[in-house]
C-alpha cells in the first residue's frame, strides 16, 4: 500500500469515526445504562409484588374451597376471587407491558449502535498497515542516515587524501619551479658567456 493510499484510507476512516461521533453517543448510552439499572430494580420489586400477589391468590383459592357453605358465601367468595383475579392479571399485564417497553427501548438502542458501527471501516487493519508502514519508513530512514554517515566519513577521508596529494604536488611544483629558476639562471649565464665569446672573436 502506497503512502498516498494509506493516508487516504486513514483520512477516510477518521472522517467516518468523526461522523459516527461516539463521544456524543456516550451520554445516550450512559442514560440507557442508568435506565437499565433503574428498570432492573423496578422489575425486581414488581416480581416480588407479583410473587406475593400470586401467593395471596393461591391462598385465597385454597381458602374458598374449604369455606363455601351456602349460596351467599359462594357469591361473596366468587366476587372476592374475581376481584383478586382481575387485580393479579392486571399486575401481570402491567409488568409484561413494562418489560415489552424496556425491551423495545434496548433493542432500538442496540440497533442504532449497530447501524452506526456497521457503516464504519474496521480501523484495526488500517492501523496495522500504518504501523508496518511507519516501521518500514523508520528502517529506511535509519538505513539512509547510516549510509549518509558512511558517505560523510568517506568524503572526509578522500578530502584528507586530496589535501595530502595537493600538498605533495605543491611541494613538487615548488621543486620544479626552483629547478626551472636555476636552469633559467644557467641558461642566461650560458647565453651571456656565448655572446661574450662571440664578441671576443
Amino acid at each position: 500500500m502506497s503512502q498516498t493510499e494509506l493516508s487516504s484510507h486513514l483520512l477516510g476512516a477518521a472522517s467516518r469515526w468523526q461522523a459516527f461521533s461516539l463521544d456524543t453517543r456516550r451520554p445516550q448510552l450512559d442514560k440507557a445504562a442508568a435506565n437499565t439499572k433503574s428498570h432492573n430494580a423496578q422489575s425486581q420489586a414488581a416480581r416480588k409484588g407479583l410473587a406475593e400477589s400470586t401467593k395471596a391468590f393461591k391462598k385465597c383459592l385454597k381458602g374458598t374451597e374449604s369455606i363455601i357453605s351456602n349460596k351467599d358465601d359462594e357469591k361473596q367468595i366468587y366476587n372476592k376471587l374475581s376481584s383478586s383475579s382481575r387485580s393479579l392479571v392486571k399486575s401481570y399485564q402491567e409488568e409484561i407491558d413494562n418489560l415489552t417497553k424496556r425491551c423495545k427501548a434496548s433493542d432500538g438502542m442496540v440497533l442504532d449502535l449497530y447501524k452506526g458501527l456497521y457503516e464504519l471501516v474496521d480501523p484495526a487493519p488500517l492501523l496495522m498497515n500504518s504501523v508496518e508502514h511507519l516501521d518500514s519508513l523508520a528502517g529506511q530512514v535509519k538505513h539512509l542516515l547510516k549510509g549518509m554517515e558512511e558517505m560523510q566519513n568517506e568524503l572526509e577521508n578522500k578530502n584528507t587524501e586530496h589535501k595530502m596529494v595537493l600538498k605533495e604536488k605543491d611541494n613538487e611544483l615548488a621543486r620544479v619551479q626552483k629547478l626551472l629558476d636555476g636552469a633559467n639562471v644557467k641558461a642566461t649565464k650560458l647565453q651571456s658567456d656565448a655572446r661574450d665569446a662571440v664578441a671576443s672573436q
